[in-house]
């Protein structure tokens, strides 16, 4: 499966072999190639502040930050290292996002044991900072970060719940703002403005072709 991010003058493609193919939009000459990730690639995101950032994320557990300027080699990678050395106890990456002020990564998981996991990181630091594993209880689909707001974010699960959270206060239960019921599995989450200039609607496709449009104020 092709997971893919688009930026002015490039786009970054997740392809099927593990890689991440750099392409220039103007002539579709490739930029680079992006070869660390040991199984499928689940997210691709450019940096919103720096164009040459790359980051993905992917079922072999580990998040990475690429410069696309640099060839092959990433800048850092990301996994969970609270459980142990082992690697069944590392938790993977069904999809991620960072957020605005490119200080935060968000990584969601498949179920682990009974819970999916919220993974934050601090893009300076590959050592995980904590993670929320209350809010679902199935794979977690999507996170997608406020896009004016580096501390709103929304995720959503193949248990069919949305759920939006402030993750500047301390504890899970105060960060939990709503859950939405979706009542089918989101495949597609985006966050969307209407009549005014803020982002304050949550678009959603459901793996039913249903479509639908949450205020979440």
């Amino acid at each position: 499966m092709v997971r893919y991010s688009g930026i002015s003058g490039s786009v970054a493609v997740g392809l099927s072999n593990n890689s991440v193919i750099i392409s220039n939009t103007d002539n579709l000459a490739t930029i680079n190639n992006l070869k660390g990730h040991r199984d499928v690639v689940t997210k691709v995101r450019y940096s919103k502040l720096d164009s040459n950032l790359i980051y993905t994320s992917s079922m072999d557990r580990t998040i990475k930050r690429w410069d696309i300027r640099i060839k092959e080699s990433c800048v850092n990678t990301f996994k969970d290292n609270t459980e142990g050395p082992e690697p069944h106890q590392w938790k993977p990456f069904s999809t991620m996002d960072v957020n605005c002020s490119d200080t935060f990564i968000c990584g969601g998981t498949e179920k682990n044991g009974d819970d999916s996991f919220l993974l934050f990181f601090d893009v300076r630091n590959p050592k995980v900072l904590g993670g929320y594993w209350e809010s679902h209880s199935e794979d977690v689909t999507k996170v997608r970060f406020h896009p004016n707001d580096a501390n709103y974010m929304a995720s959503s699960s193949i248990d069919g719940l949305i759920n939006v959270f402030d993750i500047s206060k301390n504890s899970e239960e105060d960060a939990l703002l709503y859950t939405l019921g979706s009542e089918v599995s989101p495949d597609t989450l985006k966050w969307l403005k209407r009549s005014n200039a803020i982002y304050n609607h949550l678009g959603v496709v459901c793996q039913s072709e249903e479509y639908q449009l949450w205020d979440i104020e």
